[in-house]
């Protein structure tokens, strides 16, 4: 496949709007989790700045060496 001379400017631009992009994404998340601080306020900051309703946080408990969700199951 053969490129255009603008393709890979234009490749390039895109490459560093992608980049701000989510840089703004995660400056947005510090933002957000400074005024409240539970384990479902900032599960919901991940998952939006995510774009991903699923994502959950675990965290790791030596007692049953295993991560758990913020409700405490396994």
């Amino acid at each position: 496949m053969k490129l255009r001379p603008a393709q890979v400017p234009i490749g390039f631009l895109i490459g560093l709007l992608r980049m701000k992009l989510g840089q703004t994404a995660v400056a947005g998340l510090v933002v957000g989790i400074q005024g409240e601080r539970t384990a479902d306020s900032l599960e919901r900051s991940i998952a939006a700045v995510l774009h991903d309703p699923t994502a959950r946080i675990g965290t790791w408990s030596p007692a049953t060496r295993t991560y758990l969700d913020s409700t405490g199951r396994a």
